[in-house]
C-alpha cells in the first residue's frame, strides 16, 4: 500500500505501482470460484513475493514479482502445479531471460523449480500454460 509523505509515513513505490498498474480482480457472482494457488514457495528466505498478475502478452500465463530485501543471494524453491508447461524468468517487457529447469516431485504432485536471486534483485517469474483450462477463464477476465 502507498503511504503519503505528508504525514511522515514511508512512500512505497512498489505499493504505488500496484495501485496504478495492476488490475483488480473482480468477482461478480456471490460465490467466488475456489482456486488453489498454482504456486507454492519453499525455502523463501529473504524473498518477498510482491504481486501476481496476468501476462500482457501470453494468454493464460501469469507473472509473480519477487524482491530480495536483505542483501543476500538466495535460492528459492518454487512448486508449480504440473498442468503448467514451464516457468521462466522474464524481464520487464516479458522477454524470456531464462527458462527454469523442471524437477518432477512425486511428494506433492507439483513440479519443482529453483530460482537463484542475487542480493537486492527484483526478479519476475512467468508461469506459462499452453494446455488451457480453468485458469485461462479466470485470468482472461483481467485482460
Amino acid at each position: 500500500m502507498f503511504y503519503s509523505n505528508a504525514n511522515g509515513d514511508f512512500a512505497s513505490t512498489a505499493g504505488k505501482a500496484d495501485d496504478l498498474y495492476t488490475p483488480a480482480l473482480t468477482i461478480t457472482n456471490a460465490q467466488p470460484p475456489s482456486i488453489a494457488s498454482p504456486v507454492l514457495f519453499e525455502q523463501i528466505d529473504s524473498i518477498v513475493p510482491s504481486w501476481v498478475m496476468p501476462s500482457r502478452y501470453t494468454n493464460g500465463a501469469f507473472l509473480v514479482r519477487l524482491h530480495e530485501v536483505a542483501g543476500a543471494a538466495v535460492s528459492v524453491v518454487i512448486y508449480l502445479e504440473t498442468s503448467w508447461d514451464e516457468l521462466q524468468i522474464v524481464d520487464l517487457n516479458e522477454d524470456v531471460v531464462k527458462t527454469l529447469e523442471r524437477y518432477p516431485d512425486s511428494r506433492n504432485g507439483r513440479d519443482k523449480y529453483v530460482v537463484d536471486i542475487k542480493a537486492y534483485k527484483i526478479t519476475t517469474i512467468k508461469a506459462v500454460k499452453k494446455k488451457g483450462g480453468r485458469i485461462n477463464e479466470i485470468l482472461g477476465s483481467w485482460y
